[in-house]
Protein backbone atom coordinates (compact mmCIF):
# COMPACT_ATOMS: atom_id res chain seq x y z
CA UNK A 1 0.00 0.00 0.00
CA UNK A 2 1.52 3.44 -0.82
CA UNK A 3 1.97 5.36 1.65
CA UNK A 4 -0.07 8.90 1.50
CA UNK A 5 1.26 12.67 0.35
CA UNK A 6 -1.11 15.88 2.47
CA UNK A 7 -0.51 18.81 0.63
CA UNK A 8 -0.94 22.16 2.22
CA UNK A 9 -0.62 25.49 0.57
CA UNK A 10 0.53 28.96 2.55
CA UNK A 11 0.66 32.26 1.11
CA UNK A 12 3.80 34.45 2.77
CA UNK A 13 6.41 33.33 4.94
CA UNK A 14 7.11 29.85 5.43
CA UNK A 15 5.64 28.18 8.68
CA UNK A 16 6.97 26.17 10.97
CA UNK A 17 6.88 22.45 10.48
CA UNK A 18 6.15 20.35 13.80
CA UNK A 19 6.19 16.72 14.13
CA UNK A 20 2.34 15.76 14.76
CA UNK A 21 3.02 12.73 16.88
CA UNK A 22 5.77 14.65 19.27
CA UNK A 23 5.51 18.02 18.48
CA UNK A 24 9.19 18.83 18.15
CA UNK A 25 10.20 21.30 15.71
CA UNK A 26 11.29 19.67 12.13
CA UNK A 27 13.37 22.43 10.94
CA UNK A 28 16.00 24.83 13.75
CA UNK A 29 16.70 28.55 12.76
CA UNK A 30 19.40 27.67 9.75
CA UNK A 31 17.27 24.53 7.90
CA UNK A 32 19.22 22.23 10.25
CA UNK A 33 16.61 19.17 10.76
CA UNK A 34 15.51 18.45 14.82
CA UNK A 35 15.47 14.68 13.74
CA UNK A 36 12.87 13.65 16.45
CA UNK A 37 12.99 9.67 16.07
CA UNK A 38 9.59 10.36 13.64
CA UNK A 39 10.98 11.90 11.27
CA UNK A 40 11.84 9.47 8.05
CA UNK A 41 13.03 12.15 5.45
CA UNK A 42 13.16 15.89 4.36
CA UNK A 43 13.33 17.64 0.99
CA UNK A 44 13.30 20.99 -0.24
CA UNK A 45 12.65 21.08 -3.80
CA UNK A 46 14.56 24.30 -4.52
CA UNK A 47 17.81 22.73 -2.79
CA UNK A 48 16.69 19.30 -5.11
CA UNK A 49 17.87 17.04 -2.77
CA UNK A 50 17.07 15.09 0.62
CA UNK A 51 18.29 17.06 3.44
CA UNK A 52 18.15 14.05 5.83
CA UNK A 53 17.05 10.49 4.88
CA UNK A 54 16.34 7.82 8.09
CA UNK A 55 19.16 5.12 7.57
CA UNK A 56 16.22 2.51 6.75
CA UNK A 57 15.16 4.07 3.88
CA UNK A 58 18.99 5.14 2.46
CA UNK A 59 18.51 2.86 -0.48
CA UNK A 60 15.20 3.30 -1.49
CA UNK A 61 16.11 7.43 -1.74
CA UNK A 62 18.92 6.49 -4.07
CA UNK A 63 16.77 4.71 -5.75
CA UNK A 64 14.17 7.80 -6.17
CA UNK A 65 16.65 10.22 -6.89
CA UNK A 66 18.29 8.13 -9.67
CA UNK A 67 14.25 7.63 -10.97
CA UNK A 68 13.31 11.09 -10.67
CA UNK A 69 16.57 12.04 -12.64
CA UNK A 70 15.90 9.96 -15.33
CA UNK A 71 11.92 10.26 -15.94
CA UNK A 72 11.76 13.87 -14.58
CA UNK A 73 9.12 13.64 -11.12
CA UNK A 74 9.59 14.05 -7.77
CA UNK A 75 11.84 11.91 -6.09
CA UNK A 76 9.43 12.47 -2.60
CA UNK A 77 6.53 10.90 -4.49
CA UNK A 78 8.98 8.12 -5.87
CA UNK A 79 10.53 7.52 -2.46
CA UNK A 80 6.85 7.33 -0.92
CA UNK A 81 5.25 4.89 -3.12
CA UNK A 82 8.26 2.66 -2.25
CA UNK A 83 7.85 3.18 1.24
CA UNK A 84 6.07 -0.18 3.00
CA UNK A 85 5.28 1.09 6.02
CA UNK A 86 0.81 1.40 7.26
CA UNK A 87 2.06 4.18 9.56
CA UNK A 88 3.68 6.65 7.19
CA UNK A 89 3.20 9.71 5.60
CA UNK A 90 4.43 12.93 3.86
CA UNK A 91 3.39 16.54 4.53
CA UNK A 92 4.67 18.79 2.16
CA UNK A 93 4.02 22.63 2.63
CA UNK A 94 4.49 24.55 -0.38
CA UNK A 95 4.53 28.78 0.01
CA UNK A 96 4.50 31.19 -2.17
CA UNK A 97 4.67 35.03 -2.69
CA UNK A 98 6.53 37.40 -4.72
CA UNK A 99 10.37 38.88 -4.69
CA UNK A 100 11.13 39.43 -7.95
CA UNK A 101 8.16 37.90 -9.03
CA UNK A 102 5.89 35.26 -8.50
CA UNK A 103 8.03 32.77 -6.42
CA UNK A 104 6.95 29.48 -4.64
CA UNK A 105 8.76 26.73 -2.70
CA UNK A 106 7.67 22.94 -1.20
CA UNK A 107 8.99 21.54 2.22
CA UNK A 108 8.58 17.68 2.21
CA UNK A 109 8.81 15.96 5.44
CA UNK A 110 8.03 12.32 5.78
CA UNK A 111 6.95 10.96 8.97
CA UNK A 112 6.00 7.94 10.84
CA UNK A 113 3.66 7.47 13.72
CA UNK A 114 5.84 4.83 15.13
CA UNK A 115 9.21 5.34 16.57
CA UNK A 116 12.10 3.26 16.86
CA UNK A 117 12.40 0.63 19.80
CA UNK A 118 15.16 2.33 21.60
Amino acid sequence: MPSKIVMLDQKGDPAEIYCPVCGQPVFENEGTSALCSHILFTYVDLAGEFGYVNQELQELAEGARGYSDVWGVCPVEVLMLSIDRPDAFCLAVTTSGLACGPMSATAYVGFKFTPEPE
